[in-house]
């Protein structure tokens, strides 16, 4: 599907490639590694990955007020997971029902306490530390 303008396109890319890398820096976990994940570790991988995304998000709203996340959420599964419709279909459930909340709220945390008001890197701050406090294995 491919119904963005020029505008969210660019937009949905630059988070996506931030997203990536902040999983990249949290886990060593690549897309062989999370196919032969149990579901219950599937679903809280993408729920960690929910809440970088959640954070992420925050830029629509400072570069585009009519982006809308629930389409970030089908341009972020396509870049990352193509057609694999699980991981669609789980960002899209967890986000209403809430189930690994806790999990989110780290993948959240993991980029909100990465840095100081100034902009300066929090000491001693490690993506890693909230992954692995998610239990994801």
């Amino acid at each position: 599907m491919d119904c963005w303008n020029e505008r969210e396109k660019r937009l949905f890319k630059t988070v996506s490639e931030l997203v990536s890398t902040s999983m990249l820096m949290a886990s060593s976990i690549d897309d062989i590694q999370f196919r032969s994940l149990s579901i219950d570790s599937k679903m809280k991988y993408l729920s960690y990955e929910l809440g970088v995304i959640e954070f992420f998000s925050q830029l629509f709203d400072k570069t585009s007020g009519s982006c809308d996340f629930s389409n970030f959420l089908i341009y972020y599964s396509s870049y990352k997971y193509g057609l694999d419709d699980f991981p669609l279909n789980f960002l899209q459930l967890e986000r209403r029902h809430q189930k690994f909340l806790p999990v989110r709220e780290l993948g959240f945390m993991s980029e909100s306490n990465s840095g100081l008001a100034d902009g300066s890197p929090t000491p001693g701050h490690s993506r890693l530390a909230y992954f692995n406090a998610a239990k994801i294995s």
